[in-house]
């Protein structure tokens, strides 16, 4: 296992990019990471499960949380979004001790996944387009995912 330190290009901290999956050790960050297959399966073990996610499944890494990813007998394609939510702290203290109780969100789960591939919808849209106002709305999109885990998924602050 080994810390993962994310690096970023500018502020606000967050970035978005697509990944294949073939095997990715055991690790952690300080950062909170949102994953959404595109295509294909994966696996993903964290807090002593593992769960295989298929195509449109969304999955949510806590901060800190150790987690590994494996590849299945099938190609897959993913978007990653990964944040750092410290710059809510000011904003709002009570979101650093927020923890997921759900970690994978589906097409079965109605609202919730609804919102979250909303905001997959919105970043893509952001990245593919030449925007000066890029980097406010990156900001506006971290805010938009913490009022979405403390408010509407399940979670524990």
């Amino acid at each position: 296992m080994y810390y993962e330190h994310i690096k970023y290009q500018n502020r606000p901290k967050i970035q978005c990019f697509a990944v294949m999956i073939n095997n990715r050790m055991a690790h952690f960050h300080n950062d909170l990471e949102l994953l959404y297959v595109l295509d294909g399966t994966v696996c993903v073990e964290c807090k002593g499960k593992t769960y295989t996610l298929h195509t449109q499944d969304i999955l949510i890494l806590d901060r800190n949380e150790v987690h590994c990813l494996h590849r299945t007998n099938e190609d897959n394609l993913l978007l990653a979004l990964q944040f750092d939510p410290s710059d809510m702290m000011e904003l709002s203290p009570k979101f650093m001790g927020i923890r997921l109780i759900k970690h994978l969100y589906s097409v079965s789960d109605g609202e919730q996944y609804t919102a979250l591939k909303q905001l997959f919808i919105t970043i893509l849209n952001h990245y593919t387009v030449q925007d000066p106002s890029l980097p406010l709305k990156k900001m506006q999109l971290i805010c938009d995912i913490c009022i979405l885990l403390s408010e509407k998924l399940d979670s524990i602050v």
